[in-house]
């Protein structure tokens, strides 16, 4: 079997597994398509349903602020109009397949340019989609803190916060197959830009085009990924002149294939001038976490390429099959060979010190700074020059690995969303790096080595699948505020609804979690948040949505709290707060779930639309003044 047949399998195989789950859920009828990060979800449903009903430029459904809907979404668009087709669901499930196994099949690009044997080049493959940190030791259903007991020891080195391969999908494939298909396609993009970057160094001018149509569409669909690729672009150039390869022509090729980023780009610099709501959007901080939940969430895999890159410059592994496999032996790294101090206490003291600064930044803010993240920049830099290899690929890789290991602290809102599809690199190098330190080793000894570390390397993904199934079971989604599956009540509200011409303002109560006795527990909410779910399904706008959507969102919600579920205010004051969200509909409980769960009845505010067993939707009674 040739390695792209095995490629495909394999990629055929992991992306039906991911997809299976939710497809037996929705045969039950109510699933709502998604249990993780559901709320961001209803974001892209709003965006899709817009382009199902023929629309190309979007508004914020999660919001009541006036806008001039400019938003344009390439990739949401698409599947909005398969969606018009086959509903919702499916296009989105039909997405996601493909997606998956195209990732798979990109990856399998990227490893057989390569110069390891056929047979580790498999291995590679199977562990780079489900290779993880150390999180399984610690797993949390929900949540980014650590609140079930564990020993001093573990939660002093994780200074109690959980590591990024327990909660933050976008940074490893298997993950981001099992929760959003928006992260696959961002990845593949990301992919095909670096093959065609490779391509172009070959002398060909037919990369150029797939170069520059991929980070435009890019742009466009995941802004920050550019960035992304940006900083690790730099990285590659230090590592390609370190390698004597860096030429002219090249450089031009690559250069033509960045001006395809400027039509997204002016369009992005355009719509952040002149709509408000998305500046609002865009200034909403995502903090990466401190450095060491970074850093255990990628550990077993640093720790390859850190060990391999000493035991390379201590004991140069000879040419094989005419390949060049040590820096020493290949002419264009001469006249200088890093010596293995220099390597060693660069790689190692570096990533100490950043674990030892790290200890006393807890929250989710930037701790470093703009001097602060330069000085990251140059460790990563120097970490390229340092481990350049005569394979351009590999030094491809490894700038995407040292680079975007820092990049997450760029000093600006958006941090955590640079560290999108890390684990690829280190996974690749990872594996690569197993191998090399196996190679002089007996047979058994290497069963046993990979076997052992391909345990290690696939229990965090193994953890994400029982999770997903945990999440379906308990019909709650790791927002704790979310259930999975749509009440029958809710629905029809949503049938309604989407029935309504013109501008049509739905609110909805607060979601109340439904926290158990024991840490890290909770079931399906007392009173899900469905607020989301109008706006992304129903396609009314919000007042008060999702945390990042909606403008002033704690102060909006905190008046949706008022409103449903404080027993203190009059009639008078609760209809005059009604009346300051400015919505048409509201979803209410049903006076008997009310009463059952101590919530206030406000059936009395308007004549019932749908009425069904938890949940009314009535039509607000406006006042005449």
């Amino acid at each position: 079997m040739s390695f792209r047949r095995y490629s495909l399998i394999v990629g055929i195989t992991l992306a039906l597994i991911s997809v299976l789950p939710a497809i037996v859920a929705h045969s039950g009828g109510s699933y709502l398509g998604h249990h993780y990060n559901t709320d961001d979800h209803m974001v892209y449903a709003a965006w899709m349903n817009q382009a199902a009903e023929g629309r190309f430029f979007f508004d914020n459904r999660f919001t009541t602020d006036d806008q001039p809907g400019l938003t344009v979404h390439l990739y949401f668009w698409l599947v909005g109009t398969f969606a018009r087709f086959l509903g919702l669901f499916w296009a989105e499930t039909l997405f996601r397949f493909a997606l998956g196994v195209g990732l798979i099949v990109l990856l399998g690009r990227f490893i057989e340019r390569l110069r390891v044997s056929e047979t580790a080049a498999r291995w590679v493959l199977a562990m780079t989609p489900l290779a993880g940190g150390l999180g399984f030791l610690v797993w949390h259903n929900f949540g980014q803190t650590i609140t079930r007991p564990a020993s001093t020891p573990v939660r002093q080195a994780l200074m109690d916060r959980l590591p990024i391969d327990v909660w933050q999908p976008e940074v490893y494939v298997w993950p981001s197959m099992l929760t959003n298909h928006l992260f696959l396609v961002s990845l593949c993009l990301m992919l095909v830009f670096g093959l065609c970057v490779l391509a172009a160094r070959e002398g060909q001018w037919k990369p150029i085009a797939g170069g520059a149509l991929s980070l435009g569409v890019l742009m466009n669909i995941h802004s920050y990924d550019v960035l992304t690729l940006g900083l690790v672009g730099v990285g590659f150039l230090v590592a390609t002149h370190r390698a004597g390869q860096l030429n002219g022509p090249w450089v031009g090729r690559v250069a033509l294939m960045v001006l395809g980023v400027v039509p997204a780009a002016l369009w992005f610099l355009y719509v952040l001038r002149n709509d408000p709501v998305f500046q609002a959007r865009a200034a909403t901080p995502t903090w990466t976490t401190n450095f060491r939940t970074v850093f255990f969430g990628l550990a077993p895999l640093i720790l390859l390429v850190v060990g391999e890159a000493l035991h390379r410059s201590l004991r140069p592994a000879p040419s094989e099959a005419g390949r060049v496999e040590d820096p020493a032996s290949d002419q264009s790294l001469r006249p200088w060979v890093a010596p293995p101090g220099l390597i060693g206490g660069w790689l190692i003291g570096g990533l100490a010190l950043m674990l030892i600064f790290a200890s006393g930044h807890t929250e989710f803010v930037a701790w470093t700074g703009p001097v602060g993240f330069l000085a990251l920049f140059a460790w990563a830099l120097g970490s390229c020059w340092l481990t350049a290899r005569p394979d351009p690929t590999y030094n491809f890789l490894s700038a995407w690995a040292w680079v975007g290991f820092v990049a997450p602290y760029f000093p600006a809102a958006f941090q955590r969303k640079l560290a999108a599809g890390l684990a690829i690199p280190w996974a690749i190098l990872g594996g690569i790096a197993l191998v090399a330190l196996l190679r002089s080793q007996p047979p058994s000894t290497k069963r046993l080595v990979t076997g052992l570390a391909s345990l290690i390397l696939v229990a965090s993904s193994i953890r994400w699948f029982g999770r997903n199934q945990q999440l379906l079971a308990l019909n709650v989604s790791n927002t704790t505020m979310h259930a999975a599956q749509i009440d029958p009540g809710v629905q029809a509200a949503i049938d309604f609804l989407r029935k309504q011409p013109g501008k049509t303002v739905a609110i909805a109560p607060p979601g109340v979690w439904n926290q158990q006795k024991e840490p890290d527990s909770f079931a399906t909410p007392l009173v899900p948040d469905w607020n989301a779910v109008l706006s992304g399904m129903a396609l009314t706008y919000g007042y008060a949505a999702h945390w990042s959507e909606t403008p002033e969102y704690p102060r909006r919600r905190g008046l949706l709290q008022e409103i449903y579920y404080n027993p203190d205010r009059t009639p008078a004051e609760r209809a005059g707060a009604i009346q300051t969200t400015g919505a048409d509909y509201m979803l209410i409980l049903s006076p008997e779930a009310a009463q059952k769960l101590g919530a206030v009845d406000l059936s009395g505010f308007g004549p019932p639309r749908v009425q069904g067993q938890n949940y009314w939707l009535i039509q607000i009674t406006q006042s005449e003044d």
